[in-house]
């Protein structure tokens, strides 16, 4: 609102209000004479100096309306001075919060940015890098990883071959060959096999070449295709699993291998790709499929580029293998390589982001995880694996492709059942068992589900099966200045058990079996300041200042045993028991004839069958007895 409005509408409002205290009709033509006479320029302060003369009697009345004018002149300047101020105000807190939100949105966009740029390959001048070509095993941490993962000569990561049950086809019906039919691309001057380079030459286990030499009157490139039978007897079917090829030619060629099993029909061997480069005389390439049946084996050799130029001005190209084999390999299902800890040269500082960039060829039914880790400097992990989609996958695929560790970070615990226990004290009637250092898998105290929730570290074993939880109220937790002041809600949850000999983060099996606790909901606690689990020696019923996220856990274990139960064993079939009474070895229940009470033997007289979770509750006959 200007000066002047807020001038004319304090006075029509004073005016007004005279008129209604004097019982008089409110006037407007008065009114206005009035503002005229107050006001002569609009906008501009109501108080004129008037002088009073000197030794003149004082005129209370001049005195008075001086300062009933002055008190409106400030009144007016003081309302127009605040409402200025509040509009500002406003102003300043709506550019205050469009500024927050765009910063936050500039952010996200910069954050956004950044990370496709961490995505993108050769990235130069913006990030850290390290590789492994798997031209050695320097890098590779051997003690964690499958042996033989690593196959230095075709430079990559495999699943290991079984040579128990592998075998080479063999080649000998193809020895003796020194020519071999050859289909060419296009017209050429001629096409013959080099003096003692016969094609089968590239059969024998002695790696001797065969090399083929053609010469065209034009350069450009030639393919040449040549049929091999797995068998000098027509109709012989054979499992491949493996084409091994090492070449022989100065210049790379492309090839394209295909298979039949009629002789009419020709296809790609599944999951492989075509046209692969051969580009190498010292390495060895290996064609890995599913188990195939094959009768004859198509090669389709390309080359784009002459080997030389004769005297003629005609173009010589020569196609040659020192080896090609032929292979039905078993192989490992599954396979585990960890690398050793890798430093980027050149950085200081600490790693918070790391993206994963990978050459691959994953085969049908087949699936291939990568995981990654921070370690220290001495090499040691610092946290968990964390699930890593190589950003060279297709858009579409599952998972993340930048792993931020500044704020995904975990860090699990094993804990370690107990190799014997004495009880620790009772609590209304019921046994607690403290957690000692050890494991022994067989302990007949913990089978079962455990549960994890706040409270006692201490076991519980209840013989009856009746389950009492007790959980701790009204901890104590203090936040210091600076702390992030999360509120931690008590949470109960029955967790996954996989008991077994302890598996390390990297990779690798160890000797000391342990009962691994898995929870389906992440547990909220701050890694650098909390525990997981409360240090030895500490009571969390009494602790004030509690500092971990797992307050107790528990394993509830029970008597079960078989006590004169019948069962007619008939054939095969499966019997079950009333119980699952094999959760514990020591319940296993004795086998005898009722009419005789011959005890039978385990795996010769009967056989103990599982059920869908693994336990075994189930009985039937032997094979070999009927």
């Amino acid at each position: 609102m200007s000066l002047g409005k807020r001038q004319v509408d304090k006075l029509v409002e004073q005016l007004s209000l005279i008129d209604l205290q004097e019982g008089r009709a409110i006037n407007l033509n008065r009114i206005e004479s009035l503002l005229d006479e107050v006001i002569k320029d609009v906008g501009v302060p109501t108080l004129k100096y008037k002088p009073q003369k000197r030794k003149r009697v004082f005129d209370v009345d001049h005195y008075n309306d001086f300062f009933n004018k002055f008190q409106f002149d400030i009144e007016v300047a003081y309302e127009e001075i605040s409402e200025i101020v509040y509009d500002s105000l406003l102003k300043l807190n709506t550019f205050e919060l469009s500024y927050r939100s765009q910063s936050q949105q500039l952010n996200e966009i910069i954050e956004e940015l950044n990370n496709l740029l961490f995505t993108i390959d050769n990235a130069n001048g913006n990030f850290y890098g390290v590789f492994d070509g798997f031209t050695s095993v320097s890098k590779t941490n051997l003690s964690a990883s499958t042996p033989k993962i690593v196959d230095v000569q075709e430079e990559c990561l495999s699943l290991p071959f079984n040579n128990a049950t592998g075998k080479k086809i063999n080649m000998n019906h193809l020895y003796e060959k020194f020519s071999w039919p050859i289909i060419i691309s296009r017209d050429v001057i001629s096409s013959e096999n080099n003096s003692s380079a016969g094609f089968g030459n590239a059969f024998s286990d002695i790696h001797s070449p065969w090399r083929n030499q053609i010469i065209a009157s034009t350069p450009g490139p030639i393919t040449i295709q040549f049929d091999v039978p797995l068998s000098a007897i027509a109709d012989t079917i054979y499992a491949l699993t493996r084409v091994q090829l090492i070449p022989h030619s100065s210049k790379e060629m492309s090839v394209d291998i295909q298979y039949t099993v009629d002789d009419i029909n020709y296809i790609i061997f599944p999951g492989s790709n075509s046209d692969v480069i051969l580009d190498q005389e010292s390495k060895t390439y290996n064609f890995d499929f599913v188990s195939t049946q094959v009768e004859k084996v198509r090669f389709v050799v390309t080359k784009n580029d002459y080997d030389e130029e004769d005297q003629n001005g005609n173009f010589i190209y020569y196609f040659g293998f020192k080896h090609i084999g032929f292979y039905t390999l078993g192989t490992a299902y599954e396979a585990q390589y960890v690398s050793k800890s890798l430093k980027p040269t050149g950085i200081t500082k600490s790693i918070d982001s790391v993206s994963l960039s990978v050459s691959e060829e994953v085969p049908q039914e087949t699936d291939i995880e990568y995981f990654v880790s921070l370690a220290d400097s001495s090499g040691n992990m610092i946290g968990d694996w964390e699930l890593i989609n190589p950003i060279n996958r297709p858009v579409n695929t599952p998972g993340k492709r930048v792993i931020e560790f500044r704020s995904t970070a975990l860090k699990t615990k094993e804990i370690h059942a107990p190799a014997s226990l004495s009880k620790f004290e009772t609590h209304r009637g019921i046994d607690f068992y403290k957690l000692p250092t050890g494991m022994d898998s067989d302990d007949t105290h913990v089978f079962g589900s455990p549960q994890l929730y706040r409270g006692y570290n201490l076991w519980n074993k209840n013989i009856n099966e009746d389950v009492v939880l007790r959980q701790v109220k009204d901890s104590y937790i203090s936040f210091n200045p600076g702390d992030v002041q999360d509120i931690y809600a008590v949470l109960t949850e029955t967790a996954a058990v996989d008991s077994g000999f302890q598996t390390y983060p990297g990779g690798g099996v160890g000797t000391e079996a342990v009962t691994k606790f898995t929870v389906t909901k992440p547990i909220n606690y701050n890694i650098q300041t909390m525990s997981l689990v409360p240090d030895p020696g500490i009571n969390p019923i009494v602790d004030q200042r509690p500092n971990y996220a797992v307050y107790e856990i528990k394993r509830f274990g029970s008597n079960m045993t078989v006590t004169g139960e019948l069962i007619n064993l008939t054939g095969t079939v499966v019997s079950n028991f009333a119980n699952d009474v094999l959760s514990d070895p020591t319940n296993e229940p004795v086998i005898t004839n009722t009419s005789d009470n011959t005890v039978y033997e385990r795996d010769i007289d009967y056989v103990l069958v599982e059920n869908a979770d693994g336990i075994l509750n189930g009985i039937r006959r032997a094979p070999r007895r009927s």
